[in-house]
């Protein structure tokens, strides 16, 4: 029997609850009101009615935030609950919600159903897309008859938007045969091809690749694309469309009751809904379940707060009463802690099985005295710490490739050509070229040069052209064509980058030179703090945890940059270097920007480390002039393992017994003073550098040789996307309802304005508004203590709104604050802004970002970019992507330095990105000298149709991301896969297509030969090259007839069979597929049997 099956079993032998039992298993509209309960008990209670009654049941919580509770609890408990969630305000339809509802409802409409359906009261206000048939739901399978066009307007009508290429939610897309549409109702998007009007397939596919991942045979999707708020008259309520049959249980009816006194305060649409809600309830039979005494009975439960003395005299106390007979069930998050509890009861005499281990949530302990039952969490022992956080859910994150939709061309974009320089996109034409004596239409890129030059560029030679990011300000002048000015300036960058990258080799070689620690420490003890995280690691964190124990290993002073996106689990990295630093027996210094970030540092790291005995203080301005004293003085004795603090730490006056690693947050943000502070350290030290402001994945790519960099690219699992608008300041409906619907929801906000003289009035301005909220303020000129006061009132939820400057910029951590509005959005940096909206979405709650700028007043060029590149990159991991736009909008000089911000201007991003990357190869002697320019591709030029047909792939950005992908072939699979790609995306290839993905084969893998070109003359190909030897090597065994004429030139004579421009094209695939580069060894006959070659 398992713990639930027993625990529940002593539950059911309470003379209370076999009262309650009695009462409500007769099918009659009765109100029953029972109370006592604490914490979970009314989830064990819930769990066991599901086993007694003869039906599924409804439980209604007062927030979004207690039914995620709840179904953490009752997943625990082996209900099987499934979520009912609630829409989020006026953001019509979320794709997830939406479909976690249709999904819901789906099954709580199926006959036999007999689970618990758990809901948010604000999710049975809310209209839902019918799901049983109807116009609003398509009803598509394999080989019905359904026109394409009569399916697009249908997608159109319900509000699809078309589009060339599915990215999100809502977009609908048609290629031929072939249409691609993103239902919300959905997690992933469907492909749909025609044969006529019958549908032939139907598949999902993935939105980075655009590839298929699956074949349906069937599927219903609601067409819904909006959505009121809340339901209007003529639309049914959820619990209107529930089977008679549902048991309704309101858990703590008075926070119901309040949050519906909220909602109608919301208008009167909400108070009609609330009202048709109470109705149906009534005529439902239903059980109220409270903490405080109930109307018909009471089940007397009591809280753990006995055991709260640490997880060693706590988990005495329990095993002591399991002694005396007692049930007593601990839940753990994760198997170490499950093993660290044993461990501890083990060494203090218990039986090792004294206390009932589980693994899985609780969100709070109880004590049912009558049944002897004990029931918490593991994590309850701990003072301060508090239940289970819920697990968040798994969610599947659809997003477009980050890099290539940023530097994608679109025509007048500036573009760098590798030889002639900066010119301008003009767009992709088809010319027709019979100098080969074929038919050959190819099509080429046309760039137009200053005073008016035009050149095309053979899209074979894509790789020649890369679009222009310099380092902001003017527009710079485009060059003219054949002066050669180009080549100068790339020169003269290519000396400066050498400089660089040899300064910065300089520096890592020097840190290589000075002695380290190498912190070995029992590993054991080391994977059961790390297994003690209750979240999954994502793989990037997992990989960055290695790099760092390596580092740590290593008796050199390691120095470790670790970029990651807001919330992506940058300070549990940093908490892990700690440990196996402190469990070496060295004192750990973690160095912030703001007090503010210190205070919240603090406080995190003392509940992570909350079983261990390690001691974590703090030094700023925050903390009393006495205990900065004796924190000072407990560390020059070794009695303080971890110390957080800002500038301060730097102090000659700070000592440390024994340092052994510096953690630094946010560097960037420290003056220069402070930097030349953290240079000496660096020296001395291991030091990890945690940045929320990544590093693009190129440049990251060029400086993967000099500095050690972790990147954190994945998002935690149940993390959703914080939805952002761009609004007017004045909107006060706006600012009202937005506050008043986080409120409803049970959450928090942040009002961001970013000067101190008028804080107090916007501040006024919001109480105005919103009277119910209780606000605090919040900026660096006030004294400590009553920055602190405001700070802790926001943290632990004794304040609504905290009305501050841009303190809060930076790492703190509020779970339940998910609300924000950035005042004057206009003036902050796009960093700035990515920065400040990572404050909210930071659990499984959708997060919300206002952009507030001033009416009628002109912004700049650069500020209307930065505002609608915040809005557009708001999903998970846009970090890169926010880093990128911002090479855009402010330039790159700012990653490197400024005095490279010129180099930059210069030749482009892209080109001084390459010119670093072949520099640093050079330097550690990784490679051969080289030039900035693509290296190793031939010309060929066979006279043959190879485009890509603006018919086929109509949208422009969309045929140059094409070419790109073929540009990135290297081998015959390769070819294939591309061509499968194409087929899967756009239907059948046209003539063409195909020649055209060989010829880019081709460029690569001749150029890989020692060939520079190729070209069909009569019967042969007049071939210019690089390498005889490594022309003739490569060939040797292919039966080729290569004639070296001098050493720069050679003749491929072909059979009359292979003279044709197609036949010519098949035969070269063919040949250069089945060969690898490798030199001609000593003297071969001037024709052999494998490889007929000849000199003239």
């Amino acid at each position: 029997m398992s713990w639930t099956e027993t625990s529940l079993d002593r539950l059911r032998k309470i003379p209370s609850y076999r009262d309650l039992l009695q009462r409500w298993q007769p099918r009659k509209r009765v109100h029953w009101q029972w109370g006592g309960l604490w914490g979970s008990a009314k989830s064990a209670l819930t769990a066991s009615l599901l086993r007694d009654l003869d039906g599924p049941l409804l439980v209604i919580t007062s927030k979004s935030s207690s039914a995620e509770l709840a179904f953490d609890d009752l997943h625990t408990l082996g209900s099987g609950p499934v979520r009912f969630p609630a829409r989020e305000g006026r953001m019509g339809v979320e794709p997830e919600v939406l479909r976690d509802r249709f999904h819901a409802m789906d099954l709580a409409t199926r006959k036999g159903f007999r689970g618990i359906l758990i809901a948010p009261l604000a999710a049975l206000l809310q209209p839902l897309p019918p799901h049983t048939g109807g116009p609003a739901v398509l009803d598509l399978q394999q080989g019905m008859r359904l026109e394409p066009e009569q399916l697009m307007r249908q997608l159109m009508e319900a509000g699809f938007e078309r589009v060339p290429a599915i990215q999100h939610h809502g977009e609908m897309a048609q290629r031929g045969d072939i249409v691609d549409f993103f239902p919300p109702s959905l997690g992933e998007p469907l492909r749909l091809e025609f044969f006529d009007d019958e549908l032939e397939s139907l598949r999902v596919f993935d939105l980075a690749s655009q590839r298929t991942r699956h074949v349906l045979k069937q599927v219903k999707v609601p067409l819904t694309q909006e959505l009121p708020p809340v339901a209007e008259a003529d639309q049914p309520l959820p619990l209107e469309q529930l089977p008679k049959h549902f048991r309704v249980l309101r858990w703590e009816p008075a926070a119901i009751e309040d949050t519906a006194a909220q909602l109608r305060i919301q208008g009167k649409a909400y108070g009609a809904a609330l009202d048709r809600v109470q109705k149906s309830l009534s005529k439902r039979s239903m059980l109220d379940l409270a903490t405080l005494p109930g109307r018909e009975g009471t089940l007397e439960t009591l809280s753990v707060e006995e055991y709260c003395r640490g997880v060693a005299e706590g988990a005495s106390l329990l095993a002591q009463r399991a002694a005396d007979g007692e049930h007593v069930v601990v839940c753990c998050s994760t198997p170490a802690e499950a093993d660290r509890l044993q461990q501890i009861l083990v060494d203090q005499g218990h039986k090792a099985k004294a206390l009932h281990l589980h693994q899985g949530g609780l969100n709070q302990g109880f004590r049912f005295p009558e049944a002897r039952l004990t029931v918490l969490h593991h994590r309850e022992l701990v003072p301060g710490h508090g239940g289970h956080r819920p697990k968040p859910r798994q969610r599947h994150h659809t997003t477009a490739g980050p890099l290539e939709s940023v530097l994608s061309l679109k025509p007048g974009d500036l573009v760098v050509h590798a030889i002639h320089g900066l010119a301008r996109f003009q767009g992709i034409e088809a010319l027709a070229d019979g100098q080969t004596g074929g038919e050959e239409v190819q099509d080429v890129l046309l760039l137009e040069f200053r005073d008016g030059a035009n050149l095309q560029v053979p899209v074979a030679r894509v790789d020649l052209v890369e679009r222009y990011i310099g380092s902001g300000g003017a527009t710079p002048a485009l060059d003219r064509l054949g002066s050669g000015a180009f080549e100068k300036r790339r020169r003269k960058v290519e000396s400066a980058v050498e400089d660089l990258a040899s300064d910065m080799l300089s520096v890592q070689a020097k840190r290589m030179a000075q002695p380290g620690q190498a912190f070995e420490v029992d590993e054991e003890e080391l994977r059961r703090f790390e297994a003690s995280f209750p979240f999954e690691d994502t793989p990037d964190q997992a990989q960055s945890t290695r790099d760092i124990h390596q580092d740590l290993l290593t008796p050199r002073a390691s120095d470790r940059l670790i970029c990651g996106d807001v919330g992506y689990g940058k300070t549990e990295l940093a908490a892990r270097a700690a440990f196996r630093v402190i469990l070496a027996g060295y004192q750990v210094a973690l160095l912030v920007p703001t007090t503010v970030l210190a205070e919240q540092h603090t406080r995190s790291l003392r509940q992570r480390f909350a079983d261990w005995p390690l001691q974590v203080e703090q030094l700023s301005r925050i903390v009393s002039p006495k205990k900065r004293r004796e924190t000072m003085q407990a560390l020059a004795k070794g009695q303080v393992d971890l110390v957080v603090g800002t500038h301060r730490l730097l102090s000659k006056d700070v000592r440390f017994s024994r340092l052994g690693l510096v953690i630094i947050d946010e560097e960037q943000r420290f003056g220069v003073r402070a930097k030349e502070g953290l240079k000496k350290k660096r020296s001395m030290v291991d030091v990890l550098t945690l940045s929320a402001t990544p590093v693009p994945r190129t440049l990251h790519m060029a400086l993967a040789g000099i500095r050690d960099i972790s990147n954190l690219t994945t998002a935690p699992v149940g993390r959703l996307e914080v939805h952002t608008e761009i609004r007017y300041r004045d909107e006060d409906a706006l600012l009202r309802q937005a506050m008043q619907e986080e409120l409803a929801r049970g959450g928090q906000i942040f009002y961001v304005h970013n000067r101190v003289k008028s804080l107090e009035s916007m501040a006024k301005r919001l109480g105005r508004l919103v009277p119910e909220a209780k606000i605090v303020i919040g900026h660096g000129q006030m004294e400590p203590r009553e920055l602190e006061k405001a700070m802790l009132a926001f943290v632990r939820g004794q304040a609504d709104v905290l009305c501050s400057t841009t303190i809060v910029e930076s790492g703190l951590d509020i779970p339940n604050a998910n609300t924000i509005f950035i005042d004057e959005a206009h003036r902050y940096g796009l960093a700035d802004l990515h920065q400040l909206r990572g404050r909210v979405g930071r659990s499984t709650q959708r997060g919300h970002c206002y952009l507030l700028i001033p009416r009628g007043q002109p912004l700049s060029l650069d500020a209307r970019r930065r505002l609608k590149a915040v809005e557009e990159l708001r999903y998970l991991g846009a970090g890169f992507q926010v880093a990128m736009r911002d090479l855009e909008i402010r330039g790159a000089g700012n990653l490197l330095g400024s005095e490279q911000s010129g180099h930059i201007a210069a030749v482009g991003y892209e080109t001084y990105r390459r010119l670093l990357a072949q520099a640093v190869k050079r330097l550690k002697r990784q490679g051969p000298e080289q030039s900035g320019k693509p290296q190793n591709a031939a010309d060929v030029n066979l006279g043959v149709v190879a485009q890509l047909p603006p018919t086929y792939v109509p949208d422009e950005e969309a045929r140059l991301s094409v070419l790109r992908e073929m540009d990135r072939i290297r081998d015959p699979a390769e070819v294939d896969a591309v061509m499968s790609s194409l087929v899967d995306r756009f239907g059948p290839t046209p003539d063409g297509v195909a020649a055209l993905a060989k010829i880019f084969f081709l460029k690569h893998r001749l150029g890989a030969l020692g060939f520079r070109g190729v070209q069909l003359v009569n019967d042969r190909l007049v071939c210019t090259i690089r390498d005889a030897s490594l022309v003739e090597g490569s060939l040797d065994g292919t039966g080729a007839d290569i004639r070296i004429i001098t050493p720069k030139t050679a003749h491929w004579v072909l059979s009359r069979r292979d003279r044709k421009p197609a036949q010519a094209l098949e035969h070269l695939y063919l040949t250069a597929a089945a060969c690898r580069p490798r030199r001609r060894r000593g003297k071969s006959p001037a024709r052999s049997s494998s490889a007929r070659t000849s000199r003239s």
